[in-house]
């Protein structure tokens, strides 16, 4: 089967039935999310940072399943996992019962006030571009450019969508061909992340507890917890790892982050 394309993010089957959503560069998306095909029904992990990209994401569950999503998860409180959800709010949405709360903080109430924070942040973003001295710094500013002003556009329409929480720590949703292990391990990249484990497949989708190719951002968790975490998710022995950011992974790449996040709370200690 072909797989549906967007310029926003690329398609890849990283086990049967199992799709993560890669992210490009447009701006419409900067984190990974995963459409799940359980047979009788779809699942969704993560929605994205804009409308734009979500709505492509329900498409392309739409071309690879047959149908939308019957559930959509959402890892953690991070906006450019949760911004799409809007899109799939005519199914449950589910994070833990501490995301659900983060989340709900987050609502930016008025939509003037919303766009006039989306202004400020645009006139910082032009400014720092002025003052850029070298390609990254360059290039970053052009990055966040382009989600900027697609948040921007889109503020008019926007729905802000809280979930609904988790039985407890995890639950088992089952289809007619598989079922889907939905796991807390607690305070990881944040107080609060969740990972969705596919057994029959040999996979694991870890929202940001795991980043490939890209440096983690820690500043919202904690270094030793992760790594904690990181270890019990590795005892599942899944072969491959569908990671927030970046290309699918390996259990050495989960490895090598929890070494890395050791390593960084020792050089701060």
């Amino acid at each position: 089967m072909r797989l549906p394309s967007s310029p926003h993010f690329t398609l890849v089957e990283a086990g049967p039935g199992v799709y993560a959503a890669l992210a490009g560069d447009t701006g419409a998306c900067i984190s990974n999310a995963a459409i799940v095909d359980l047979g009788d029904r779809t699942l969704i992990f993560d929605t994205f940072q804009t409308v734009t990209a979500a709505t492509d994401l329900r498409e392309a569950a739409m071309q690879v399943t047959g149908r939308s999503a019957a559930l959509s998860l959402i890892s953690h409180w991070h906006p450019d996992h949760t911004g799409g959800a809007q899109v799939f709010d005519d199914a449950p949405i589910m994070a833990t019962a501490r995301t659900c709360e983060l989340i709900a903080g987050e609502d930016p109430g008025e939509l003037d006030a919303y766009e006039a924070e989306i202004d400020g942040w645009l006139d910082q973003i032009r400014e720092l571009r002025e003052a850029a001295t070298n390609d990254t710094e360059i290039e970053r500013a052009e990055s966040n450019l382009k989600v900027a002003s697609l948040l921007k556009e889109e503020a008019p329409g926007l729905r802000f969508t809280v979930p609904a929480p988790i039985d407890g720590d995890g639950m088992t949703f089952e289809g007619s061909d598989r079922r889907v292990e939905v796991v807390s391990y607690g305070l990881g990249h944040t107080e609060s992340d969740l990972f969705a484990h596919v057994p029959d497949a040999n996979l694991v989708i870890l929202g940001d507890l795991l980043w490939v190719g890209h440096h983690p951002r820690v500043n919202d968790g904690d270094a030793i917890a992760w790594a904690l975490v990181l270890d019990r998710i590795d005892g599942l022995g899944a072969a491959s790892l569908i990671p927030g950011h970046g290309q699918i992974g390996a259990r050495a790449d989960g490895e090598y982050l929890a070494g890395y996040l050791r390593n960084v709370a020792d050089i701060v200690d």
